[in-house]
């Protein structure tokens, strides 16, 4: 591997969920617009997450009351 680039993927509640990164066996670089692109897909993935994991709380809320 010549090329690694990462960004934290964090729920908003803080926890570290994971990371999300890109790998490739040629070297490259990662410039300022692309480490911004990173972070802002990183965020994105955190946002999917936490809206999926609420949706599933409502979900099992809503059973509860059934």
């Amino acid at each position: 591997m010549r090329f690694y680039a990462g960004a934290p993927v964090v729920s908003r509640s803080g926890h570290r969920l994971g990371t999300l990164c890109f790998a490739d066996v040629k070297p490259r670089h990662l410039g300022p617009a692309g480490a911004a692109t990173l972070n802002t897909l990183a965020d994105l993935v955190a946002a999917e997450l936490d809206r999926q994991a609420a949706h599933a709380a409502a979900a099992r809320a809503a059973a509860a009351l059934e």
